[in-house]
């Protein structure tokens, strides 16, 4: 019988701090995740590193705080 490899790939747009439920559950169930508008600020990103042990981590932040006011968030 032949092996079969599969590669699952989840994308989630999402506020990191109130869907770690569903970011939980999401990496019980894919590969990857990508997530995108989670808002998180530069200095707050390696708390990306905390959800799940068996993840690797990348992120970046648009958000601008060389100048002490929030650019590219929301509000």
């Amino acid at each position: 019988m032949a092996q079969t490899n599969s590669l699952s790939i989840s994308t989630f747009n999402c506020i990191f701090k109130s869907s770690l439920p569903d970011i939980w559950k999401l990496c019980n169930s894919y590969d990857i995740i990508l997530f995108q508008e989670h808002w998180l600020l530069p200095f707050k990103l390696h708390t990306l590193s905390s959800i799940h042990t068996e993840f690797l981590v990348v992120g970046t932040s648009a958000v601008d705080v060389s100048k002490n006011i929030l650019h590219g968030h929301a509000y």
